[in-house]
């Protein structure tokens, strides 16, 4: 493969995944049950999260790569609304650095942050699902979580993890009546470069594509 594809195939991906997320959001829009829907976004502040959204929504503020933080928020989340019928796990962080000069407190952060943290929340909510036989939840991953770059490492593995978690979810959930749905964003201008750590854990603040 030349340059030139691999220049172009992030790209188209990219579209891909952005074409993915239409259509689910689409179909979630025109199925019947949305209308009623408890609908739990995280990261809904900024970036892909962000939107006009119908009614008000209710905030809900935790550290996701608290574990602890995230089940006192599932359980809020509960109390609040008595169930979730779809849960988009949007929230994430993103990393550039040299593997060589990166604390590895900092690869445990992005992990925690970028999987342990989703899976947390996922698993807490799952249940509700279960119970009334019917949800959807759905990953915003990345090109990178299938194609790794340099200098992304902690954010690919974290990725890639999330990829191969939520493979195995929907399988899973099969006989629940529950969909399971990874998106894989290509490269978008969005806060989550500017927001990206470098190798010591400092912000990166810079304006590269994610």
């Amino acid at each position: 493969m030349d340059l030139t594809s691999w220049v172009i195939l992030p790209f188209l991906i990219g579209s891909i995944g952005i074409y993915s997320l239409f259509k689910v959001l689409q179909k979630l829009r025109t199925s019947a049950y949305i209308q009623d829907a408890v609908v739990v976004i995280t990261g809904a502040t900024s970036g892909l999260g962000k939107g006009k959204y119908m009614y008000k929504p209710h905030t809900v503020i935790f550290d996701l790569s608290d574990v602890e933080a995230v089940t006192s928020a599932a359980n809020e989340i509960l109390h609040l609304a008595g169930k979730v019928d779809i849960l988009i796990n949007n929230a994430g962080i993103s990393f550039r650095g040299n593997i060589l000069n990166t604390e590895i407190n900092v690869d445990r952060m992005i992990m925690d942050t970028n999987y342990f943290g989703p899976v947390a929340l996922t698993k807490a909510l799952l249940p509700s699902m279960i119970k009334n036989k019917r949800g959807h939840v759905v990953a915003i991953s990345s090109i990178q979580g299938k194609i790794s770059i340099p200098f992304r490492s902690a954010y690919s593995a974290s990725k890639h993890a999330t990829q191969a978690f939520f493979d195995c979810l929907r399988a899973e959930m099969v006989p629940y009546n529950i969909d399971v749905t990874v998106i894989s964003p290509g490269y978008i201008q969005t806060n989550l470069s500017l927001n990206a750590v470098t190798e010591d854990g400092s912000k990166y603040g810079g304006t590269y594509l994610l």
